[in-house]
This record gives structure tokens, C-alpha cells and sequence, in this order.
């Protein structure tokens, strides 16, 4: 019953996001959407190829996550002549925090 909940905040947040431009902007989706999966599958790569401890895959997933973001708002800055967006940090910031819940609730192993 519990992943049927998680399962149901993942879908609703994403289908909320398609409405709105700035919070709640379609690029949000894709940011979110990366985000966790980013942070799932470097969390099984630390795990299953490096034979990491798993405090030490949570580090490495949150890690590679964040500096791939911070990376694309930095490109969009500072090589598209773009913005630097915050609401898009944002939400990576919520898809690392949903892969983590995730992780801890061993739906990804």
C-alpha cells in the first residue's frame, strides 16, 4: 500500500507540472523526472559495480545528481547566454529527494 502512495505523489506532481510556466513548467518534469532517475541508477551503479556501502551510494547518487544540475544551469548560463534558473534546481533538488525515498523505502535496490 505504501509504493501504491509514493507511486501516486510521483504521478500527480509530474501531471501538475504541465500546467504552469514557471514553477510548474513542462522543463520542470524533465528536471524532476532526470533528477530521480539519475540519482536511482548512479545508486545501483555505486552498488552493484563498486561494491559501495550503502551510505556511500546515497553520497556518490546526491553527489553525481546535484553537479549534473548545477552543471546544466551553469551551460544555460554562462555558454547559452541564458538564465540560471532556480525553480529548475529546485526541482532536482525534489527529484534527488524522491530517488532517495525511494532508495530508503528499498523500492530501488
Amino acid at each position: 500500500m505504501k509504493y501504491k502512495k509514493i507511486f501516486l505523489l510521483i504521478i500527480l506532481l509530474t501531471g501538475c507540472m504541465l500546467y504552469s510556466h514557471d514553477w510548474l513548467g513542462r522543463d520542470k518534469v524533465a528536471h524532476f523526472s532526470t533528477s530521480l532517475f539519475l540519482t536511482c541508477w548512479s545508486y545501483g551503479l555505486s552498488q552493484d559495480i563498486f561494491e559501495q556501502k550503502s551510505n556511500d551510494s546515497r553520497y556518490l547518487a546526491v553527489g553525481v545528481t546535484l553537479s549534473m544540475g548545477l552543471g546544466k544551469e551553469g551551460s544555460d548560463r554562462y555558454i547559452r547566454k541564458g538564465k540560471w534558473s532556480w525553480e529548475d534546481l529546485v526541482w532536482d533538488a525534489g527529484g534527488i529527494l524522491c530517488g532517495l525515498v525511494l532508495i530508503n523505502n528499498k523500492i530501488i535496490e
